[in-house]
């Protein structure tokens, strides 16, 4: 007993020690990306205890932007806590990341100890999952500690599973609900259980039917109240049966398998183009899919082997783009979860190494954790600025419009005017119906004076999103300085429209220029 308890606390030292090492460069990172408008720019939201209510019965909200496709109030509080305690300090919110992934891991090797009762295969696994290079974008992103949350609290509702009396089941469905309230994937969960149930070779993996009908009904509660908070079961796009959306399908499976197999390549922001369909991706995405479901259903397969497809195979489904994900197709941090089902699978593989031959399995071990860790270390440095971050998605996929775009306002802040032309001139090369890219290139135009070209490209913006309401003032603003009088009239007449009443300060600011400038243009 003595023994045991000590390899268990050095083994707790150990994978705490990891993962602080491997992610000790990630603390000083700043806000990045979707940071600032979710978390940064929300301060004065996050200041007023009423928001707890507000966040409990709204969908996500994302600064000027309105209501997001999202439900995840547990997330959103952390957030609301962090400001209290944090303030806008970045560090602070990075440490809280790198808590909750050292808290996975620890989790993750418990169950996998008690499930299987393998001290050594349960090291294997974490260590596997603590330093994969995949999961940095999870830890060093503030903004998708969704994930991490998701899976803290997926991974705790597993350790009720099958204890025994009715508190257990109660503690397993607030579990179960936590993480449903903080990310979507956790629907998969009664899906697994029933797998297990039926395919498991051994009674003490099957869980209790009581957990089953409980899983189920806590799915249940949960989409209720999706629907009565966002007004839609799925997302707006929702189930789309066509070849287009088969082959999307089928490339995110490919990606998806690649990533977690081979973590080299990696992009913090994957296009459509980018994860296009080949028929090699298809064959490679089926033969994956086809391994992992014969070793998931086949009589013979070691239970952990088993429970780590079936966690794979359940991870993938809602990543899958069967229903089309709004934010990305593809995107490393929606692996946090399937990852752990593949650490599984390649743990019991260098486990059944060590034990036929010890030291070939303990440098097996070594070698992989040395060389993922790397790669996470390395990859940490990428998630140090917005700068930083776009440069990476660029080296990665060159003709990533969007990284242009982006890449284009943070050159457009230091004040690198050709940097911000160019990267958005490449941004309209790439995607020429890119309207936001057509109205910032506008405002550069408009800037240096020449009217005309910054008219050109606002009027392209249009014409391609006549949504955008500051279009109209922009092109109120252009008509106005070449003396147009008639469609300056015109247009913000049209921008006043649409724009009064907006929640958006920078509307309500134009609002009260173009009142201004209209009747000067009156007085003509």
């Amino acid at each position: 007993m003595g023994n045991g308890l000590a390899d268990r606390n050095i083994t707790i030292l150990l994978l705490l020690g990891v993962v602080s090492l491997v992610y000790s460069n990630s603390i000083f990172n700043g806000f990045v990306w979707d940071d600032e408008p979710l978390i940064l720019e929300k301060r004065a939201y996050f200041s007023d205890p009423a928001s707890v209510a507000d966040i409990v019965v709204s969908p996500d909200q994302a600064l000027n932007e309105g209501a997001t496709p999202y439900y995840r109030p547990i997330t959103t509080l952390t957030y609301f806590l962090d400001y209290h305690v944090w303030k806008g300090e970045p560090y602070g919110y990075h440490l809280e990341n790198l808590l909750l992934h050292g808290s996975v891991v620890l989790l993750l090797y418990f169950l996998i100890c008690n499930a299987f009762h393998s001290h050594v295969l349960a090291l294997f696994t974490s260590l596997l999952f603590a330093v994969h290079p995949v999961n940095a974008e999870a830890v060093n992103f503030i903004s998708a500690r969704n994930n991490l949350l998701c899976a803290l609290f997926m991974l705790a509702s597993l350790f009720t599973v099958n204890r025994k009396g009715f508190h257990w089941v109660l503690l397993f469905s607030l579990t179960s609900f936590f993480s449903l309230l903080s990310k979507e994937p956790a629907v998969v969960m009664p899906f697994f259980l029933v797998s297990l149930k039926v395919l498991s070779g051994e009674e003490k993996q099957k869980p209790d039917v009581r957990v089953l009908g409980a899983s189920i009904f806590i799915v249940f509660l949960y989409f209720l109240v999706r629907v009565e908070i966002l007004g839609a079961f799925t997302t707006e796009a929702g189930m789309e049966v066509s070849v287009r959306n088969l082959k999307l399908v089928f490339s995110t499976l490919f990606e998806n398998f690649r990533l977690v197999s081979f973590p080299l390549d990696l992009n913090a922001l994957y296009t459509f183009d980018h994860v296009s369909f080949r028929a090699y991706k298809g064959i490679f995405a089926v033969a994956g899919l086809a391994l992992v479901g014969f070793a998931s259903f086949r009589r013979n397969t070691p239970e952990p082997v088993r429970a780590g497809c079936l966690w794979v195979l359940w991870g993938f489904l809602p990543i899958s783009n069967i229903v089309q994900i709004p934010s990305a197709p593809v995107a490393e941090r929606y692996l946090y979860i399937p990852l752990m089902g593949f650490s599984l699978v390649v743990g019991y593989l260098v486990h059944t190494l060590y034990v036929r031959r010890e030291t070939a399995g303990i440098l097996a071990m070594t070698a992989l954790v040395i060389l993922l860790s790397a790669g996470t270390y390395n990859r940490n440095f990428v998630w140090k600025g917005n700068v930083s971050l776009f440069q990476s998605m660029i080296r990665s996929d060159p003709d990533n419009e969007r990284a242009h775009f982006n890449l284009g306002f943070e050159y457009m802040e230091a004040g690198r005017i050709d940097l911000a032309f160019f990267h958005w001139k490449e941004a309209i090369r790439i995607d020429p119906e890119f309207s936001r890219a057509h109205n910032n290139l506008g405002n550069l135009y408009a800037l240096s004076g020449d009217y005309r070209s910054a008219t050109t490209h606002y009027e392209k913006a249009f014409s391609l999103s006549p949504g955008i309401i500051i279009l109209r003032y922009n092109i109120a603003r252009a008509a106005e300085l070449m003396g147009e009088k008639e469609k300056a009239t015109k247009y913000y007449r049209m921008f006043l429209r649409s724009a009064e009443g907006s929640p958006i300060a920078d509307h309500q600011e134009k609002v009260r220029k173009a009142k201004e400038h209209l009747k000067i243009l009156l007085r003509k």
